[in-house]
């Protein structure tokens, strides 16, 4: 994938029926989205061509898509995508807003007005821009962000990372990622902060749980929120298609993995399991990939028992084979306890202490 060398993004006001005029910060100080644009080209090199949308406060702007790259990984040859930086100071000279290191540009400013801003991009294609309010849902109160990314037919990142309230991240990476295994960090309480505000400024109650384009071969994403330690919400998006104000969101997540300074973990034995569903003879529980990672992170803290239980339900899974477990024959659960039948082993079960079943899903939730 090829990117632009980093430049100085210069874009000229015009300012017509005011002379000479400076502009001022303040008149473009909020948050836009892309409405129009005829041209071909307008998404900036990234990883995906997200919804385009520009946060600028009064000393930087923010491109709320984000930018991406990829290159090849020396040790395994595979590509693996990277995440630059997506937040770059500017400043006013003249009749020119001068923004350093940017990798779009040049645009030159043709109109500004309260709610709408129109562009022209180096090919003279107009884009035309509204303003946007975002509003704080503060009382949302999330303890646990989970978000999780499928892989796809091709090279998109394939990974699981929980942020809690309290500044714990717990990440697994599976493929065309940097950090490929387990890993534990602490963020500062300001990383965290910013990512929680992110995804608060979404009212996830007026959204659908699931989205989906209308092509193949892309990846989904599923993003869980937990409250007083219950799943609020799960939202699947396959091919990023959902409200952009959901889709901006993502970048918090994405851009955390290559700044974080993490450790890896060296595991006690516990299986690197994707769980896929919970069934029995008439009905089934399918997981979101996000809330299989919930479970495994909670199954990996849990403790383990000599306690006989009814098996209730069959667990559907899968294995990654790039990690040397031992082979899984069979799993069982009544939701709460967990027996692992592993190839030419005794089982092992596992106490999670609580009804993971009970306590995230309804009846409803199951599938005949």
């Amino acid at each position: 994938m090829k990117v632009i060398p980093l430049a100085l993004l210069i874009i000229s006001l015009l300012i017509s029926c005011s002379g000479n005029k400076k502009p001022e910060k303040v008149s473009i100080v909020g948050t836009w989205s892309v409405v129009e644009y005829p041209g071909e080209s307008f998404y900036i090199p990234m990883e995906y061509s997200g919804p385009f949308g520009l946060t600028i406060s009064e000393d930087s702007i923010e491109f709320l898509s984000g930018f991406t790259n990829s290159k090849k990984n020396p040790t395994t040859g595979k590509h693996q995508f990277y995440y630059l930086n997506n937040v770059f100071p500017y400043k006013i000279e003249a009749d020119s807003i001068l923004i350093a290191d940017s990798l779009a540009g040049p645009w030159r400013i043709e109109k500004l007005h309260s709610d709408t801003l129109i562009l022209t991009d180096k090919n003279a294609n107009l884009i035309k821009l509204q303003r946007i309010q975002f509003k704080q849902h503060e009382n949302f109160g999330y303890d646990q962000i989970i978000f999780s990314r499928s892989g796809c037919f091709g090279p998109c990142p394939n990974y699981d990372i929980s942020i809690k309230s309290t500044n714990e991240v717990l990440y697994r990476g599976s493929n065309f990622v940097s950090k490929i295994g387990i890993y534990k960090a602490n963020l500062d309480h300001k990383q965290t902060r910013t990512i929680f505000s992110k995804f608060n400024r979404v009212d996830i109650t007026q959204l659908s749980g699931d989205y989906v384009a209308d092509h193949t071969d892309d990846e989904a994403v599923s993003t869980t929120f937990l409250k007083n330690g219950e799943i609020v919400k799960t939202i699947s998006d396959y091919g990023r298609v959902g409200p952009k104000e959901l889709v901006w969101t993502y970048v918090s997540m994405e851009y955390l993995l290559d700044s974080l300074i993490a450790e890896r973990t060296i595991e006690s034995w516990f299986p690197t399991i994707t769980f896929y569903s919970f069934s029995n003879d008439s009905v089934k529980l399918q997981l979101e990939q996000s809330e299989s990672f919930l479970l495994w992170g909670e199954l990996r803290q849990s403790t383990i028992t000599d306690t006989d239980f009814p098996s209730d339900y069959e667990v559907n899974f899968g294995q990654s084979t790039k990690v040397k477990d031992d082979m899984i024959q069979q799993i069982e659960s009544d939701g709460q306890y967990f027996r692992i039948q592993v190839q030419g082993k005794q089982p092992i079960t596992y106490d999670l202490g609580y009804n993971f079943v009970k306590r995230h899903f309804d009846r409803s939730d199951f599938e005949e």
